[in-house]
């Protein structure tokens, strides 16, 4: 092999040829660095007379000479900040490629070939324009880390599962709506972000993720966690801020390692008692949820000393549900206005309430009695109007039952939901809901069926 001097240092002739055509193709020279870090721009280093590293950040390149293929010891090549939307094939050369970064960039087909690299540990293609991975993914074994985040991809093919050796992946602001049940096959991932997609359920087998330590899911559409969640016994951060959460399974208290659970900005409207179970904990943040009560979990933590955000005063209820329940009041009594009215002009004790944005005041009072006579009437009302076949109050189904949340029990909400909504034949109370709780209250649900049948 014989060895030429370039830019001051021992390279073979072939390799020199290689950077010596890139600088022409470029336009700028190279410089030789101690070693390749991010932004390294025009940048080469070498060890044991061979090159080892090679950055061109920044370089507007659009394209690679062939040539790149004879540098066979390279381990570190970062082409980010480019307009690259295509490699040359010899890149699958690099048999001693172990870091190949190619963030923004305009790729919008994936460069496959990049998969018959058997040393890459580490791969990023942030912020291009890639709607899918081929399945051939599943054969970059030595994976340790891959960025996929910043792309346009709705799928993950399940061969993402073969990457045994995956400890890291990014697939951040994707149009994913759901993952591949191969996910939980990766037994060494560590880190798993997939924050800002579309996803609105976790499949089962994300309980497997036996090493996962950090899992971020913000900004999503999730509804539902599934129990097997609490096999994450290795997990430290749980990111599910701005989701559509209603409520958490008994099992989350089982991740024995959990040190932040964030669940900002979701519909949570109750909290498990099993959160007392998360010994680790050490900041909770459950803050813009219209939460009901408080359960005493929450006390059993703070008194741990968990940081959680905003105050749990006594008034913690009425400050929390100030901003989302008073706002739902306020509107389901407009809707009900006159109905309201009425009901409490019949009765001496609620004449001091008469304001559309008094509702909450009213039923959340700390006097029992005007808040139970306020409950009875309101009832009273509704059902007479049903049992007279006159038009109901109109009330939006999830209203309602939000309604009925804030201000009755289980068993009493699903009698006011049917006799409020039954009238109305565009209202369907689904059938799961009534076979539940049709043993507790049985006239009503006789009525309901009795009414819809006659309504055909």
């Amino acid at each position: 092999m014989k060895f030429i001097s370039f830019r001051g240092c021992q390279i073979p002739e072939s390799e020199a040829h290689v950077l010596k055509a890139l600088e022409t193709h470029i336009g700028k020279q190279f410089t030789q660095v101690d070693k390749i870090t991010v932004k390294t721009q025009m940048g080469f280093s070498v060890e044991n007379k061979r090159v080892t590293g090679l950055g061109l950040f920044y370089c507007e390149i659009s394209s690679l000479p062939e040539s790149i293929g004879n540098l066979t010891s390279l381990e570190i090549l970062d082409l980010d900040l480019n307009q690259l939307s295509t490699l040359p094939e010899a890149i699958r050369q690099l048999s001693s490629l172990k870091y190949l970064s190619l963030d923004d960039n305009v790729f919008s087909t994936f460069p496959e070939f990049i998969c018959d690299l058997k040393s890459l540990e580490n791969f990023g293609i942030l912020n291009n324009k890639l709607s899918e991975l081929p399945d051939s993914i599943g054969k970059l074994s030595s994976i340790k880390v891959l960025a996929l985040a910043d792309n346009q991809l709705t799928r993950l093919p399940e061969t993402i599962g073969d990457l045994r050796s995956l400890q890291t992946l990014w697939v951040n602001n994707n149009k994913l709506s759901k993952l591949p049940e191969s996910i939980g096959q990766l037994s060494s991932l560590k880190k798993l972000a997939l924050t800002m997609n579309q996803l609105s359920t976790l499949p089962e087998s994300i309980g497997n993720l036996s090493s996962l330590k950090r899992l971020e899911l913000f900004d999503n559409r999730i509804t539902k966690l599934p129990e097997s969640i609490g096999n994450l016994t290795s997990l430290e951060f749980l990111n599910l801020d701005k989701n559509k959460l209603t409520n958490l399974p008994n099992s989350i208290g089982e991740l024995s390692s959990l040190r932040t659970l964030i669940l900002v900005f979701n519909k949570l409207i109750t909290l498990p008692e099993s959160l007392s179970k998360l010994e680790k904990l050490k900041r909770l943040d459950f803050r813009y949820n219209p939460l009901m009560t408080l359960p005493k979990a929450i006390k059993v933590l703070k008194d741990r000393g968990v940081e959680i955000p905003g105050k749990l005063s006594s008034k913690y209820n009425r400050k929390q549900i100030a901003g989302g329940q008073r706002e739902l009041l306020g509107l389901l009594w407009k809707q009900i206005g006159t109905t309201i009215d009425n009901i409490f002009k019949s009765d001496d004790e609620l004449q001091k309430y008469k304001k559309t944005d008094d509702a909450y005041d009213i039923f959340t009072s700390n006097d029992n009695s005007i808040r139970e006579a306020a409950k009875k009437r309101l009832k009273e009302h509704l059902f007479n109007e049903a049992d007279n076949k006159l038009s109901s109050p109109s009330l939006r189904y999830n209203l309602v039952q939000d309604l009925n949340k804030i201000l009755f029990d289980r068993k009493e909400a699903i009698a006011l939901t049917c006799a409020a909504l039954n009238p109305n034949p565009t209202i369907t109370i689904p059938s799961e809901v009534l076979e539940k709780f049709s043993s507790a209250w049985p006239r009503v649900f006789a009525y309901y069926y009795t009414r819809n049948e006659n309504t055909g």
